[in-house]
């Protein structure tokens, strides 16, 4: 009995013996646990306070104590979402990538696939950053990552430029999503994507709802930022400086504050008012962005020379700064507006061979552009063609490629190479029938068609600007342009029609001082002078075109010229010269002045006019035409031998104006007998095959018919209208040289060419020298009649002259008299 007793207290004994060892099992299990969780809490506890060393040590630890926990993969996740907050981006992939392939568990998935899409996005893999939100988005729509994942999905379209499929992402977040932070945040998306596209009232559309939905958000400025901006792409001057002012008002933070300060002052410039754009780029607190924008307001002020200064002072003080891409571009330009090609191109090389694919394309495109446009200024074609070619290397966006291919076909054109120009041209439009550029593209191949004087198809293609794009800015252009055609053409009747028409309905066109001014060169080289006197005034009146006025101002002087109203051309280009000492025109309006004084015989006058050109100009064409003009003067005073010395010096030189100072050389050594070292010099011009070559033939003949070598003199003669020289002059001296050698019925019809081919008396477009030589064919025709006894014909011609009730006509009524006795 105590035997069993025994037994059964020592089987009780072990069980509670097992029992107190199994709890106290239980109870290390329960603390192991309960230590496991803490250690856990209190690292995701560091983290969400945002001390990342602090949770990174923490969730190292816990993963080296705790390697089984299931808790181990979210402390992972952890890990790689502290090296993010750390921005070292590349462990934090790392950790990302081997947690997709250790996951077998839906359990983290979303939030995995998130934070692969952020880190990828940050790496600017836009493709996978694409590829992970779509997963979040399409497999897990109960997520608390699928609206952020959304939105970022909508990110990664935007940078990886894909607008279109951003702007229904973040429009489908603005119909759908409830929360209301990332309904803002797409919103605030969607402007810039609908100011990039230049859809103005979508965007004052999504204003006005934003407006009503977040009437008290602290985001109110940035909108009304982007709501300035879209009226400052349209030119909207006040609405955008009211819509910036309204951004200062709604408590922008300071990096907004300071762009708002930068744009509102580029407004005032555009408003031209210097004063407030200054003041307001001066309240720019950052340093680097207000220098940056003092730089670009001096630019957009035309004061280059500030500009210049003002951006070299940015590269002295920010090498490194954020803006130094764009500071290298803006010098770059101020260089090429300012003249110094040379320059301009060494600092858009500078900027091409210091940036990578990686930096700005934009300010690469616009490197390559501007260089491109300082080869064309330089006369550089081929290189000019290379840069642009570039351009279309770098540009993934169709419109920049269609534009970089423009500019090829512009760059053709101006080398004369109008086939390339013109396959480019219809290249485009076929390949981009929807181009922005089509009225351009349009209007270049009229424009090229102009330049090959195909004026049928020019004519056609401007039409078809005018047709197919009547709201074309280009349309004014095109009607000027073939104007332009018609004069080129010297068809001045349907040049005026146009011009006219322009001028009625295009009144505050930019062309419309050219517009005047070109209808006044119809009626000048229609020898209507008053009509012309009449419109170049009112051009310099009227308009305040620089280039146009000065033009007028010539011109003016050489139409008072033609009316012989010698001391009102004086009297103009004496002005001028006062009020354009700078002008590229003031070496040719003082040759003029000379040319005045010397048809005055005021030699002195004349030679002091050709001596200052000769002074100021020494080097240039102009230095040489005043030369050529003293040797004139000399000549003109009988000064034979100081003429002869200035036409030697410049005949001797390789320039243009050598050949005409061979020509007066010739002329000087026939008038002082020295004819065969004329002949030789009209030879040399002959063979020369310039266009000087016409006008030798012409001397020559003359020459050879004074010489009375008149069979020599006939062929030259010949040879000059053969070259399309000819004047009453030509064909009267023919006549006479065939009259001497026999030749009298050839000689009677070079006599009758000059009497009827050759403007009429009563035409005031006759030359009054032209008229002497016409009456002089008359009566030499009617001699020839004489001594071939032919008196009935010689009584007609004798008849025809009296009738034309001339001085002459009294001698002739004389000849008639005795005919009939």
């Amino acid at each position: 009995m105590l035997n069993s007793v025994y037994k059964l207290k020592r089987f009780l004994l072990g069980i509670f013996i097992i029992g107190l060892t199994l709890s106290s099992l239980l109870m290390e299990v329960s603390l192991a646990k309960e230590i496991e969780g803490e250690q856990f809490r209190t690292a995701a506890k560091a983290f969400s306070d945002q001390f990342y060393d602090a949770s990174l040590s923490l969730f190292e630890r816990f993963i080296g104590d705790f390697p089984e926990s299931p808790l181990t993969i979210k402390a992972k996740l952890y890990l790689a979402k502290c090296h993010y907050y750390k921005q070292d981006y590349r462990k934090a992939l790392k950790i990302l990538s081997d947690i997709e392939t250790e996951v077998k568990s839906d359990g983290i998935s979303d939030e995995l696939f998130y934070w692969l899409g952020v880190i990828n996005f940050k790496g600017r893999d836009f493709d996978k950053a694409v590829n992970y939100t779509k997963r979040v988005v399409d497999n897990y729509p109960d997520s608390e990552f699928r609206w952020p994942s959304y939105y970022l999905l909508g990110q990664s379209f935007q940078e990886g430029e894909n607008p279109k499929a951003a702007k229904k992402v973040f429009s489908d977040i603005v119909e759908k999503a409830t929360d209301s932070e990332i309904v803002q945040d797409a919103y605030l998306q969607l402007f810039p994507i609908y100011l990039k596209e230049k859809n103005h009232s979508q965007l004052i559309a999504l204003g006005r709802e934003y407006f009503e939905k977040f009437s008290r958000s602290q985001e109110i400025a940035k909108v009304y930022f982007y709501l300035a901006e879209n009226y400052y792409t349209q030119a909207e001057w006040d609405k955008a400086e009211d819509y910036y002012q309204r951004g200062l008002r709604g408590h922008p933070d300071p990096e907004l504050l300071d762009l708002i300060y930068q744009r509102l002052g580029f407004t005032y410039i555009e408003k031209d008012n210097s004063f407030e754009a200054k003041i307001s780029i001066d309240r720019i607190k950052d340093k680097e962005l207000r220098l940056f924008s003092q730089g670009a307001y001096y630019f957009r002020s035309k004061d280059f020379i500030q500009a210049l200064e003002t951006f070299n002072m940015f590269i002295r003080d920010y090498p490194q700064g954020a803006h130094i891409q764009e500071v290298y571009l803006n010098k770059a330009d101020v260089l090429y507006e300012l003249g110094r090609l040379n320059d301009a191109v060494y600092t858009y090389r500078y900027i091409l061979n210091n940036s990578s694919r990686s930096d700005n394309l934009e300010v690469i495109n616009k490197a390559h552009y501007g260089l491109a446009w300082s080869y064309l200024k330089s006369g550089k074609f081929k290189k000019a063609i290379e840069e642009f070619k570039d351009t279309l290397e770098y540009a993934s966006n169709p419109v920049v490629k269609a534009s970089s291919q423009i500019h090829i076909a512009d760059a053709y054109q101006e080398m004369g190479k109008y086939v390339e120009a013109l396959n480019i041209y219809n290249d485009i439009l076929t390949n981009y029938p929807n181009t922005i550029y089509a009225d351009y593209i349009q209007f270049q191949i009229g424009l090229t068609f102009l330049k090959k004087k195909d004026l049928e198809k020019a004519f056609m293609a401007l039409n078809n600007l005018k047709n197919n794009f009547s709201s074309s800015k280009l349309v004014p252009q095109a009607q000027y342009y073939l104007a332009v055609g018609y004069f080129s053409q010297e068809d001045y009747f349907e040049a005026k029609s146009l011009l006219e028409d322009f001028i009625d309905k295009f009144p505050n066109d930019d062309l419309i001082a050219k517009a005047y001014y070109l209808q006044g060169k119809c009626f000048f080289n229609e020898k209507d002078y008053q009509r012309a006197l009449r419109i170049f005034k009112e051009v310099v009146a009227k308009f305040h075109d620089r280039d146009i006025e000065e033009l007028s101002y010539v011109d003016l002087g050489i139409t008072y010229l033609h009316l012989s109203l010698n001391e009102a051309a004086k009297k103009t280009w004496v002005q001028f010269l006062k009020k354009y000492p700078q002008s590229e025109h003031r070496a040719s309006v003082i040759l003029y002045l000379g040319g005045l004084y010397e048809k005055e015989s005021n030699f002195i006058e004349a030679e002091k006019k050709y001596r200052q050109v000769l002074r100021d100009y020494q080097d240039s064409s102009w230095g040489q035409e005043a030369r050529l003009a003293l040797g004139h003067l000399y000549w003109n005073r009988d000064d034979l031998e100081t003429a002869e010395e200035h036409f030697k010096a410049l005949a001797k030189e390789n320039v243009p104006a050598a050949l005409k100072s061979k020509l007066y050389l010739a002329k000087v050594y026939s008038q002082g007998q020295k004819h065969e070292e004329a002949l030789a010099i009209y030879e040399e011009l002959i063979d020369s095959k310039s266009p000087i070559t016409k006008i030798a033939f012409f001397e020559k003949a003359f020459l050879l018919k004074e010489m009375k070598l008149y069979s020599e003199a006939i062929v030259m003669f010949n040879q000059a209208i053969v070259l399309d020289v000819d004047s009453p002059e030509l064909r009267f001296s023919l006549g006479i040289c065939l009259e001497k050698t026999g030749k009298l019925k050839d000689a009677v019809e070079q006599y009758l060419k000059v009497i009827y081919n050759f403007p009429e008396d009563n035409d005031a477009a006759a030359d009054p020298q032209d008229k002497g030589y016409r009456v002089k064919s008359f009566f030499r025709v009617a001699r020839i009649y004489e001594r071939d006894n032919n008196l009935e014909e010689a009584k007609k011609v004798y008849q025809k002259i009296i009738d034309l009730g001339i001085e002459e006509s009294k001698i002739a009524q004389v000849r008639l008299e005795a005919l009939k006795n």
